[in-house]
């Protein structure tokens, strides 16, 4: 897969246990439709339903805080982006900064920071408990390929992730998948995605 920067979109997908709300932000680039096509289903007795977002850090800045407003019974945040080849990963923390990667529009944070109100190093980690579900998901899946990772990149998945944890709305977390084919197919992907989610909704259910 090779991945064309200006292709690159995000989206936010939004599910609803009950009167509970669930939402997920993923980076979806060229050919990578694994996430939307989530949108419509039903996980865990969760209902889903997708959303664009620039992929930008003015972008992120704008829309994010928005959504999380109008979304008061948020019960978890899901953040899934495209990762590296060969495995998927749970991220465990995300950090303030420096994010001096360029986004879509050539540009990043004028002070690297996600929020300059506090330090560069300031960091936050998810309360779920990851190893029990990475555990869970390998042992009822053996092809999966799944491990924690405390390093989501400092580019836009972790800045995403970072507004999500600093919210405190409700537990959250990163999952990076890997492009199609390495080593996965699309449907294959897709089934350990749901089978990750589920675990992860059974969490806060």
């Amino acid at each position: 897969l090779f991945v064309h920067k200006q292709c690159a979109q995000q989206f936010i997908i939004m599910l609803r246990i009950h009167f509970k709300f669930i939402f997920i932000v993923t980076v979806i680039v060229t050919k990578q439709k694994v996430m939307k096509e989530f949108d419509g289903c039903q996980i865990g007795g969760a209902n889903i339903s997708a959303k664009l977002l620039p992929v930008c850090y003015e972008g992120v800045d704008k829309h994010y805080p928005k959504i999380l407003e109008e979304l008061p019974a948020l019960k978890l945040i899901v953040n899934c982006g495209v990762g590296h080849r060969q495995k998927l990963k749970v991220e465990t923390r995300c950090r303030n900064g420096p994010y001096f990667r360029l986004d879509n529009k050539s540009t990043f944070p004028p002070t690297q920071c996600c929020n300059e109100a506090v330090e560069m190093d300031q960091e936050y980690n998810s309360s779920l408990p990851l190893d029990q579900v990475v555990e869970a998901c390998t042992k009822e899946s053996p092809d999966l390929i799944l491990e924690t990772s405390n390093d989501a990149g400092l580019y836009l998945c972790e800045y995403t992730y970072y507004h999500s944890l600093q919210s405190g709305k409700c537990p959250a977390v990163f999952l990076h998948v890997p492009p199609y084919d390495h080593p996965y197919s699309h449907e294959q992907l897709k089934q350990h995605v749901e089978l990750i989610l589920t675990k992860l909704i059974a969490c806060v259910s």
